[in-house]
C-alpha cells in the first residue's frame, strides 16, 4: 500500500518584541542626564504617583514593580542614594554599599510611605502556609501552661486555631498550624512563661518533705508545680502564676507536713474496762474477733490528704451469740462512762486527751516567719 505522507506544519516565525515606549516623565529626565545636569527632588517627584492601589490587591504588587523599574531606569545609583540623602533618611537606608534596587524601594516605602511589599507577601504567607514548629517547655512550665486538665491547652488550641500535641524527649508542644496562628501562639506562651514565680520554700519542720502522692494533689488544689528539693531537706520548689497561688502552696504544704507528722505518732491505744487486769488472759473486749475491710463511702468529705479512690472502712466482726463481752455497758457506761482505763502498748496507763495533744506542736510558722498558735478539733 502506498505510505501516507505526514503533512508538514510550516515553520513557526518568532514574534519580534515591542520594546516598551518611555513615558513623558522618563523622556525628560533621559533629556537631563543627556544634558549633563543633576536631577532635583522635584524630577524625583514626577516619578510618585498620586495614591497606591489597595495593598492586598494584585493591582499594588504590579505598580510597586513598575515604579521601582521607572526609577532604576530614570535615575543612577547615585542619585538615588543622593536623594535619600537629601530627605535625612536614617543612615540604614542611604548607606553607601547598597544596591541600586534597594535604594529604589526605601524612596518608595520610606519617602513615599508605600507599605513594605515583603512585609505583605510575607503576611500573605503567613495567612495562607501551614507550618509546623516545636515549642520547648520544662515541666513546671508544661503543668502551668496546661491548665486544670488540660483545659487550658484546649482553650489556647481553639482561640488561636492550631493543633497542639506533647512531645516527650525533650520536653515540648508540637503545634501545627497557619504561620500567623503559631506566631500569636508563640508570643502568648512567652507572656505566660515570663509571668511564672519561681520560688524556694522552707517546710516548718526540718528534714522532712512532702509524700510523693501528695506533690500532685497540693498542685492541683493550688494551682502551683510542687516538686521536692532533695531527699529530705525540708525544702519545696513552688511554681505558680501568681502570688495567691503560691501562697495557697505553701500553706498546703504546710499542712501536709504537720497532718502526715501527727500521724506517724498516732499511738496505739487498748481499752481496759472496769474491773479488768491488764494482766489477765481473758480478752479486755470481745472475743474471738476478726477485722475485715469493705467498701467506704463516706457520707462525710474524708481527709484531704486521703487518696480517696481506695478507701475502706476497717470493721470488727464478732461472734454475738452466746459471748461474755467482759463489760457491763449499762453498769459501767463504756468508753464514754470514763471509769475503765486506757492502755497503751506498753501496757501503761495513760489519759486519751493528754495522749491526743501530746504531738500537736505549741506554735505553728506560715508563711516565712511568722508562727500562730496551733489548734486542733478532735471528735469520737
Amino acid at each position: 500500500g502506498r505510505s501516507k505522507k505526514k503533512k508538514e506544519e510550516p515553520e513557526k516565525v518568532p514574534v519580534p518584541l515591542v520594546p516598551r515606549e518611555p513615558s513623558r516623565v522618563e523622556t525628560y529626565l533621559a533629556s537631563i542626564n543627556a544634558a549633563g545636569l543633576e536631577p532635583t527632588m522635584a524630577d524625583l517627584e514626577r516619578c510618585r504617583p498620586a495614591k497606591h492601589p489597595p495593598p492586598n490587591s494584585p493591582k499594588f504588587t504590579e505598580e510597586y514593580h513598575s515604579l521601582v523599574g521607572t526609577l532604576c531606569r530614570s535615575f543612577s545609583k547615585d542619585q538615588l542614594r543622593r536623594f535619600l540623602e537629601d530627605a535625612n533618611m536614617d543612615y540604614h537606608h542611604c548607606r553607601s554599599g547598597r544596591r541600586k534596587l534597594e535604594y529604589a524601594e526605601s524612596i518608595i516605602e520610606q519617602l513615599w510611605q508605600w507599605p513594605s511589599l515583603k512585609e505583605i507577601e510575607r503576611a500573605k504567607r503567613d495567612r495562607t502556609e501551614v507550618s509546623k514548629e516545636a515549642i520547648p517547655v520544662t515541666a513546671p512550665q508544661l503543668f502551668l501552661i496546661l491548665g486544670n486538665e488540660g483545659a487550658d491547652l484546649l482553650q489556647m488550641s481553639m482561640t488561636y486555631d492550631v493543633h497542639i500535641s506533647l512531645r516527650k524527649n525533650p520536653m515540648a508542644f508540637k503545634v501545627e498550624g497557619l504561620l500567623v496562628s503559631l506566631n500569636e501562639l508563640k508570643a502568648h506562651l512567652n507572656k505566660l512563661k515570663s509571668k511564672i514565680i519561681d520560688e524556694v520554700y522552707e517546710l516548718p519542720i526540718p528534714k522532712t518533705a512532702i509524700p510523693p502522692d501528695m506533690v500532685q494533689r497540693i498542685s492541683r488544689l493550688a494551682g502551683a508545680y510542687i516538686e521536692n528539693i532533695g531527699t529530705f531537706s525540708g525544702k519545696i520548689r513552688i511554681c505558680a502564676l501568681n502570688r495567691r497561688n503560691l501562697a495557697a502552696a505553701q500553706r498546703l504544704a504546710t499542712r501536709a507536713v504537720y497532718e502526715f507528722l501527727e500521724h506517724s505518732k498516732t499511738p496505739l491505744l487498748s481499752y481496759l474496762p472496769l474491773g479488768s487486769s491488764s494482766s489477765s488472759a481473758t480478752p479486755l473486749v470481745m472475743f474471738p474477733h476478726r477485722y475485715s475491710l469493705y467498701p467506704f463511702m463516706s457520707p462525710r468529705s474524708l481527709p484531704w490528704i486521703m487518696n480517696t479512690s481506695g478507701a475502706f472502712r476497717l470493721r470488727r466482726v464478732g461472734e454475738w451469740l452466746g459471748q461474755d463481752l467482759g463489760e457491763d455497758i449499762k453498769r459501767t457506761g463504756g468508753l464514754a462512762g470514763q471509769k475503765g482505763a486506757i492502755l497503751t502498748t506498753a501496757e501503761q496507763l495513760v489519759d486519751v486527751k493528754s495522749v491526743l495533744l501530746e504531738a500537736l506542736p505549741k506554735r505553728i510558722r506560715i508563711g516565712g516567719e511568722k508562727e500562730v498558735p496551733s489548734s486542733q478539733v478532735i471528735t469520737a
